[in-house]
């Protein structure tokens, strides 16, 4: 009936246009953020030389049992103390 590219909202993805939907300087950006990562030291290391620089990080109040009066008193007080230590983490 109709081909993929008559289609109303599928044009540039069935003729294979796809950067031409993207502007210049997003195609630009996305290059130069390709090549960064890629010049990244991180991205020589085995993954078993990655494991030697993984850092644990206790949570003291975490190790608690849950029904222990300082956690409850954490999750009443504090709901949102995971994410922030998630955050403080990476």
């Amino acid at each position: 009936r109709f081909s993929a590219a008559s289609r109303p909202g599928r044009r540039g993805f069935a003729t294979g246009d796809f950067e031409k939907q993207l502007m210049p300087e997003d195609i630009l950006h996305l290059r130069a953020m390709s090549m960064t990562i890629m010049q990244d030291p991180i991205c020589e290391i085995r993954p078993e030389e990655a494991e030697r620089y993984l850092v644990d990080h206790e949570d003291p109040i975490g190790d608690l049992p849950a029904w222990h009066p300082t956690r409850m008193v954490h999750q009443v007080f504090d709901p949102f103390r995971s994410r922030k230590l998630t955050v403080v983490r990476y």
